[in-house]
This record gives C-alpha cells, sequence and structure tokens, in this order.
C-alpha cells in the first residue's frame, strides 16, 4: 500500500507544480484546481478519513464518495470545455469575417487571375 501513496502524493505534486508553472486562469481557478490537488495527497496519506467524511455526506465508502467527487469534477471540466471551444470557434469566425470584409473593401477581392503555367494544358490554342 505504500507504492500507491507515495505514486499517488508525488504524482499529484509533479501535477500540482506544473498547473502552477503553466497555468494562466483566474485565481478562483487556480484555487480550486489546488485543493484538488491538496484532497488528493491528503486522502492518498490519511485514506481513513476518507471514509469518514464519506460516512458524514452520506456515502458508505470513501472511494465511492472520490469517484462520484471525480465523475462530476470530470463533467463539469468536459462541459466548460466544450462552452470555451464554442466561444473560441465564434471569436475566430469573427476574426476571418472582418478580414473578408477589409479584403473585399480595399479591392482585393477578386480571385487572382489564372496562371496558365500552373495548369499545363489549359492553354488556349492561337488562332
Amino acid at each position: 500500500m505504500l507504492i500507491i501513496k507515495t505514486l499517488m502524493v508525488v504524482g499529484s505534486l509533479v501535477l500540482f507544480s506544473y498547473f502552477f508553472v503553466a497555468a494562466h486562469g483566474r485565481p478562483v481557478e487556480k484555487l480550486g484546481i489546488s485543493l484538488v490537488f491538496v484532497g488528493i495527497a491528503f486522502f492518498a496519506i490519511f485514506p481513513t478519513l476518507s471514509d469518514q467524511v464519506a460516512n458524514f455526506v452520506g456515502v458508505d465508502r470513501g472511494a465511492d464518495l472520490m469517484l462520484y467527487l471525480s465523475t462530476m469534477a470530470l463533467l463539469f471540466l468536459s462541459f466548460h470545455l466544450y462552452l470555451r471551444q464554442k466561444k473560441l470557434q465564434s471569436d475566430l469566425q469573427a476574426v476571418v469575417r472582418a478580414i473578408g470584409l477589409l479584403t473585399l473593401r480595399e479591392g482585393r477581392g477578386r480571385p487572382p487571375e489564372p496562371d496558365v503555367a500552373d495548369h499545363p494544358g489549359d492553354e488556349i490554342p492561337p488562332e
């Protein structure tokens, strides 16, 4: 059992440190993620406390509580990332539309003249 505890604590610390180096999120997000990593390490060191917390909230085992919480966290994360992706898609669409309108207003909206050298065999024979 000592190996899994060590892996959980070390893994949690590695992810925690990576998160703080790479994260540029809001302070509330940083606090939430920090609590998750600290909770993982804490319950890995003291697993009997997870059973007590689970019993307090009405769940039989601490492992079941962790499963429920991680499922909810993953669903929240999936929904959050989906909404962020939709916003980025909308922002990109607005930028592309603005560039297209600017290009059209400057008179560069016409397609380029076809270059005969680009399409051999499409040459018009001389009369």
